[in-house]
């Protein structure tokens, strides 16, 4: 492989980008494959957008995804964070049984939220917060009562809640934003 200075050995990459206008039921789907990383490929969008307009709303799973030389309202993927859990239910089917019931109330939630944006807003002030809230304080409890150990793979999907909360959260502050990048996920998959 080809190595550049200051970077790994190239690989390709494969960015979806799954746009929808503000105000607008219109989506638009854009891929980039290549060997930039998803916030690499954001940011040179960007660039092309007019400046005036506010930040937009960036839906993605942690990592590498965040542009650099611009400004978004960063949402993390709730399904993504979720299945984090999900896969240990094996391995701690009690407590991670306790977790994923929040989550399904969660996205039950939104099957039901009204589709104007300030309406699903309030719906999910009303409706999930409250259970975002539980399910974060029963991780939290956890941790502080030394019934999971930090090191563990529950632990670590614990630390994923809660180092990424604000981010897991921002559909309870923002209207229009996405629960989960469930959407662009299926376009890439195709």
């Amino acid at each position: 492989m080809q190595q550049l200075p200051n970077r790994l050995p190239l690989s390709t990459f494969t960015t979806g980008i799954l746009a929808t206008l503000q105000n607008s039921v219109a989506k638009i789907a854009l891929y980039f494959t290549g060997t930039k990383h998803a916030g690499e490929n954001l940011d040179d969008l960007l660039d092309e957008r007019p400046q005036e307009l506010t930040a937009p709303i960036q839906q993605c799973d942690a990592g590498h995804n965040l542009p650099k030389n611009h400004e978004t309202h960063l949402s993390n993927c709730n399904a993504h964070c979720r299945r984090k859990f999900y896969e240990l239910i094996q391995i701690e089917p009690k407590i991670v049984m306790t977790i994923i019931s929040w989550y399904s109330k969660v996205f039950a939630n939104e099957k039901l939220a009204p589709p104007d944006p300030q309406l699903r807003l309030k719906w999910h002030q009303e409706h999930s917060e409250p259970l975002m809230r539980q399910l974060k304080n029963y991780c939290d409890n956890l941790i502080e009562q030394k019934q999971v150990e930090p090191n563990s793979s529950l632990g670590k999907a614990i630390a994923y809640l809660q180092n990424h909360w604000e981010e897991l959260t921002l559909f309870l502050r923002m209207p229009g934003v996405p629960l989960d990048n469930n959407a662009t996920e299926r376009m890439l998959k195709r």
